[in-house]
């Protein structure tokens, strides 16, 4: 089956959506036995509303299941619920998944997109789909959005009709009162929104590698408020054509790869000027190597790198990428004169087949500090946080 065909047989109200990146800990790249996505216990009530009994203790749910559309042994979603008879425990879990031959368990299958749809009946179920490439995420990410690899993301349609909607500990969406006018017939600029993102998180307040995530989903749900108040409105005011529609449906695609292609790099410079570096002359952004290659960041700068008297030695490059899974060969071929490549990415993890690859191809990891524990502690000796990285650069 393939992923279109997936996606349009569950685009239906009988049925609950829940997306996001498979961290280590979700897979079984972790060594650990209590293998099995999270999947927030607010979501599980919505979706499974009989499996919520302080009646019974433990009451639990089986599931028809099926991974990319082939029948798999049913799984248990299990409340324990041993707070409501004098105990603590208060959460849910869903068990066999089937181990590592899992294609969901499967330590490969990290930073992957996994989609669960839900259906309550006489039989309730739970399909899911993993990606197996990039095609397949920007095929998922042009409908849905980012999704995003360093928070808790859920998109639910619920039965009542409702839209998708984006948990968010940060109160950064606008309102629609706080949409100006001019915005519902000219959309602002990536880099206007970014601007936005600075004011309302300031430099100095918290640790770089912390501001650099708060800012990113900031940004992120920033955005989509602003989407979701002036596409409803240009969508309520209905089209002449149905070709004017998919004009207008493809803008609103483009736009929201056009953010997704730039953002994290974007902060990634504007952290680096705060951080008192100059630009062209400590660190050159998206410059042109050699034969059309544009890595996104070199140090001290690209005037250094095109000058064979300046010792490679010094030379640094920094590529930059949200997730690096089946990505992160792409910056093998950027900057010739750099043999240590370093990537900065949010990714919750890589498998260890994917580190020892990293590792032999002169690929060292830059992680944000709250998101390395992640990363096991043979691989975290190893990977910068993004100060650390930036002190390195500064010392040479």
């Amino acid at each position: 089956m393939q992923l279109g065909q997936w996606i349009s047989r569950h685009l239906d109200d009988k049925y609950d959506w829940y997306i996001k990146r498979l961290s280590r800990n979700d897979t079984l790249a972790n060594n650990t036995h209590q293998a099995g996505p999270y999947i927030p216990k607010a979501f599980i009530f919505r979706a499974l509303p009989t499996l919520q009994n302080t009646e019974v203790r433990n009451p639990r749910i089986e599931l028809t299941t099926t991974v990319q559309g082939e029948a798999i042994n049913p799984l248990s979603v299990i409340w324990y619920n041993n707070k409501f008879f004098g105990q603590t425990r208060d959460e849910v879990r869903i068990t066999n998944f089937g181990g590592r031959q899992s294609l969901l368990l499967n330590p490969e299958s990290t930073g992957s997109i996994a989609i669960f749809t839900f259906q309550m009946g006489d039989i309730p179920r739970c399909d899911i789909w993993v990606t197996q490439n990039v095609n397949e995420e920007e095929y998922i990410q042009e409908i849905f959005g980012d999704i995003e690899p360093n928070t808790r993301q859920a998109w639910m349609r619920f039965r009542d009709g409702s839209a998708l909607a984006y948990e968010s500990k940060l109160p950064c969406a606008l309102s629609a009162d706080q949409i100006p006018d001019a915005w519902y017939s000219a959309f602002p600029s990536g880099q206007y929104i970014h601007d936005l993102v600075v004011q309302r998180r300031p430099f100095g307040a918290i640790q770089i590698d912390q501001l650099l995530i708060e800012r990113r989903e900031c940004e992120y749900i920033l955005f989509r408020s602003i989407e979701d108040a002036t596409v409803l409105h240009r969508v309520q005011a209905q089209f002449h054509s149905v070709n004017e529609f998919i004009s207008y449906a493809q803008t609103v695609l483009q736009r929201r790869k056009a953010r997704s292609g730039r953002s994290l790099e974007l902060h990634v410079q504007q952290v680096l000027r705060e951080c008192g570096l100059r630009e062209e002359y400590d660190f050159s952004y998206n410059k042109v190597t050699e034969q059309h290659k544009t890595p996104d960041f070199i140090f001290p700068s690209i005037a250094a790198y095109t000058d064979p008297q300046f010792p490679t030695a010094q030379l640094y490059m920094l590529a930059v990428k949200t997730t690096v899974k089946d990505r992160w060969r792409q910056i093998l071929q950027e900057a010739d004169r750099i043999q240590t490549k370093h990537l900065l990415t949010l990714q919750e993890g890589v498998s260890d087949n994917q580190w020892q690859e990293m590792r032999q191809a002169g690929v060292v990891l830059v992680v944000p500090t709250p998101l390395k524990h992640h990363y096991p502690a043979h691989m975290q000796a190893d990977i910068l946080s993004v100060q650390e990285f930036i002190d390195l650069v500064r010392q040479r």
